[in-house]
């Protein structure tokens, strides 16, 4: 009776810290990133949206090569590693500061990513308090006219405030760079 109590209880004991090795083989599968679609979803949108129409047809025309010479392969599995890699790859055509490539595991495609009602108030209330980034207007000596903006904001409201600081600045008929 001894023997078969201790014989179950060596059981169980190893059942229960062996069941983590014998299960060892069975692996979460990444999914492979479908490298063609993300080149050519990201070549549609640099044609459409860029703003130097030119570059955009050149950072296409490369990053089609590079898909076609398989310099993407290695990074299937890496979708971090492949971001960088196309990120490196376009700055190789022309480096604008304000493109960036990212992966974001998070980020999920769809009705997830627009934004909320509540969300759309506090940027309208955002960009109103801040006067839409409008600044100001100065006229610089040698008839600059010098209109300061960071941001471009898309509402109507701040296409009157940048109309009107255009407007400001042509009545003294300044040389606008």
């Amino acid at each position: 009776m001894y023997k078969r109590q201790l014989n179950t209880y060596y059981f169980f004991l190893l059942l229960s810290f062996g069941a983590p090795y014998l299960c060892s083989g069975q692996t979460i599968r990444k999914d492979t990133i479908n490298i063609h679609q993300l080149i050519n979803s990201l070549n549609v949108c640099l044609n459409i949206n860029y703003v130097f129409p030119e570059k955009a047809k050149s950072i296409s025309m490369y990053l089609q090569s590079q898909l076609s010479n398989n310099s993407y392969a290695a990074f299937v599995l890496k979708p971090q590693k492949l971001a960088e890699q196309i990120e490196s790859d376009i700055f190789k055509i022309h480096h604008d500061r304000h493109m960036h490539i990212q992966y974001d595991p998070a980020f999920l495609p769809g009705e997830n990513n627009k934004p909320s009602e509540d969300e759309i108030n506090q940027a309208k209330n955002y960009w109103k308090e801040n006067n839409y980034s409008f600044k100001k207007v100065e006229i610089l000596p040698g008839n600059i006219g010098y209109f300061p903006f960071n941001v471009f904001v898309k509402n109507r409201k701040c296409k009157i405030n940048y109309l009107f600081g255009f407007e400001i600045s042509s009545q003294y008929q300044c040389n606008h760079y």
